[in-house]
């Protein structure tokens, strides 16, 4: 049940304003440009209807989960900023919540009578005058916590479904979105590459604080805190993500046949639901392996040593045990992502490296591992634990002891307490004023659409 908006007020109002008024236009302006760039090449084509179904794997319709993210502006922000309104505002095309998740089962959600692309585009054209109105009327100084955080809520989910656009595109559509994008093209292109093998560190134990501190002001979602102190014991860690040549020596090796590597759970995926021993996306072209980018297949060479993402759960732990290992903890990444919970990032607290890592869509894909900058290092030298791609973790998501429900969006993690798994650091597909080394993504352990990738811990 949604709370009024006296208690959302009351629980909101410790907030620290972290980026100024500027800043959060600027940001959804942005945000606005990449929306459309990942979905006109798609929902413009005559071809398609954005209903286009994909039997291996559930997905959204992709004009359905066009239209999500900006009724949650109106619902989650608007409807507080401009109260005396009539909501919803388009009720011919948005209405009885239509567009809610934990409202409309997946299924259902292709056989709606759904907004046109046209219309979600003027919904959207609405919804963010009206917050960029609020943004430049508004005084810095008179700020409110509460609306600062309705703000950043809504501006950050549409993130996490512009990422959900790009992997839906892959899985179903294939149409790449950065092919004719000339002013942010910075992809290293492919060729073949010198493969590198793994390499440990070791990794001392030691007894931290887990969880998001609030001396750093930044943006916390629910299920980030509250910190409490915990323990890791000593470990050694894959210096970088396993990579696309890594994995080939499990596949090779015949091992999506071995029932040894698989857990009970895994095996159950393995023997009913896996089509081909192989990871998802990999083809074989006379003999020799290669792998789909979007509309585009790159022979495996020329990815070797780029971290191999979209891999399922059991996967990355089947190829862990094969390689004499196990998957990392969540509280063994975060030691690392914070080097002993010093720093709010693995490098220091500074952001200008932030730059540094893929994140932004700015390489518009994964990138070659032995790329990466070393000044983004943790004080260990565990390379790249920021960006690039997410990385699965050993553990099912839980609440932290002392969990409060957010109080904006109710079910924004509680409904997968107890079965989705974790994966943390973000992708290359993930804005950098969303990821941070606390926050705490997750997905259902059979899924292979995301861009999430894996260590080893041994």
């Amino acid at each position: 049940m949604d709370l009024p908006f006296s208690d959302i007020k009351l629980l909101t109002q410790d907030t620290k304003i972290f980026y100024k008024n500027k800043q959060l236009i600027s940001f959804f302006k942005e945000t606005k440009l990449k929306y459309i760039q990942f979905l006109d090449l798609i929902l413009n084509n005559p071809k398609y209807n954005g209903l286009e179904k994909n039997n291996i794997e559930s997905h959204n319709p992709l004009l359905w989960e066009a239209a999500h993210p900006i009724f949650f502006l109106e619902k989650l922000c608007v409807r507080y900023l401009y109260p005396k309104d009539t909501y919803p505002l388009f009720p011919d095309t948005f209405y009885n919540d239509l567009y809610d998740s934990f409202i409309i089962p997946n299924e259902y959600r292709f056989t709606l009578k759904l907004a046109s692309y046209k219309v979600i585009l003027d919904y959207y054209d609405n919804l963010q005058t009206k917050i960029i109105k609020f943004l430049e009327s508004t005084p810095q100084d008179q700020m409110s916590p509460t609306y600062y955080y309705m703000i950043m809520f809504v501006l950050l989910h549409i993130h996490m479904h512009l990422e959900s656009f790009l992997f839906t595109n892959q899985f179903v559509y294939k149409v790449n979105p950065f092919k004719d994008d000339s002013i942010t093209c910075h992809r290293t292109p492919f060729e073949n590459q010198i493969p590198i093998s793994i390499e440990f560190i070791k990794i001392p134990g030691g007894t931290f604080w887990q969880g998001y501190f609030n001396k750093f002001n930044k943006f916390e979602f629910d299920n980030e805190g509250p910190c409490f102190k915990n323990k890791v014991t000593s470990f050694s860690v894959s210096k970088t993500l396993i990579t696309h040549y890594m994995f080939k020596q499990f596949v090779d090796a015949g091992c999506y046949k071995e029932e040894k590597y698989w857990s009970f759970n895994g095996n159950l995926w393995r023997k009913h639901k896996l089509f081909n021993y192989c990871p998802m996306y990999w083809h074989k072209l006379q003999n020799k392996w290669h792998i789909n980018y979007f509309d585009e297949l790159i022979p495996l060479e020329q990815v070797y040593n780029h971290p191999i993402i979209h891999i399922s759960w059991y996967e990355a732990e089947a190829f862990c045990k094969w390689a004499g290992g196990r998957m990392m903890t969540e509280p063994e990444w975060e030691y690392l992502a914070t080097n002993a919970s010093e720093t709010y990032y693995p490098w220091g607290d500074s952001e200008k490296e932030l730059q540094l890592c893929n994140l932004n869509y700015s390489q518009q894909w994964v990138s070659n591992v032995t790329e990466n900058n070393s000044i983004t290092n943790n004080k260990w030298g565990v390379e790249q634990l920021i960006g690039n791609c997410w990385e699965w973790c050993k553990e099912t998501i839980y609440p932290y002891d002392g969990f409060n429900i957010d109080p904006l969006y109710r079910e924004m993690s509680y409904p997968f307490f107890g079965y989705k798994k974790i994966c943390r650091g973000g992708a290359w597909c993930v804005p950098d004023y969303l990821i941070s080394s606390y926050y705490r993504n997750s997905q259902e352990p059979d899924s292979r659409k995301q861009y999430i990738g894996f260590r080893v811990v041994i």
